[in-house]
């Protein structure tokens, strides 16, 4: 395992914790390396949607918890954020509870001809996560998954226009 998958599960270990005394639910941690400065990104939610003052209050509990830790061998910044419209899914759990929803994957080895895969998530089987694609169930191994994100469905909330109101 890389350094940094080390450093993301063990910054995991130390949220599960906290989360759970707020009953907020971890979406994802990201470690953004630069030359002098990491980036420590941790996205949370909870049932009815994360709030500002939910924010402020997750980040000023974990940043001194993070410190003692010493992960970092470098100065970095704590951003605390909000999943987002196009959440990220990582978790086998939330690949299940978003099961019905459209997903795009990107994987790191072809599947079936790409590394793209758009389509209905169906949820976990096994190791693989279960994707609906013009009729067809496309199966992908959780390890082989850079990323993974819902696509938010305007629907017809602007009469299918792609514009902003000025």
């Amino acid at each position: 395992m890389s350094r940094e998958k080390e450093n993301v599960r063990r910054i995991e270990r130390l949220l599960f914790p906290i989360l759970s005394e707020y009953n907020f639910q971890l979406v994802d941690v990201e470690i953004v390396r630069g030359k002098n400065r990491s980036i420590l990104r941790i996205f949370i939610d909870k049932l009815g949607g994360i709030t500002v003052d939910d924010l402020a209050l997750f980040n000023r509990r974990i940043g001194d918890i993070i410190d003692a830790e010493d992960i970092f061998d470098h100065s970095y910044t704590l951003e605390v954020s909000s999943p987002g419209l196009n959440r990220r899914i990582r978790y086998p759990v939330d690949f299940n509870y978003f099961a019905g929803k459209k997903i795009k994957i990107k994987s790191h080895v072809k599947i079936e001809g790409s590394n793209n895969i758009v389509g209905t998530l169906l949820g976990m089987r096994g190791n693989d996560v279960a994707v609906s694609n013009e009729g067809k169930t496309v199966l992908v191994n959780i390890d082989d998954i850079d990323h993974a994100n819902l696509i938010y469905d305007w629907g017809d909330s602007n009469g299918g226009k792609k514009s902003y109101v000025k």
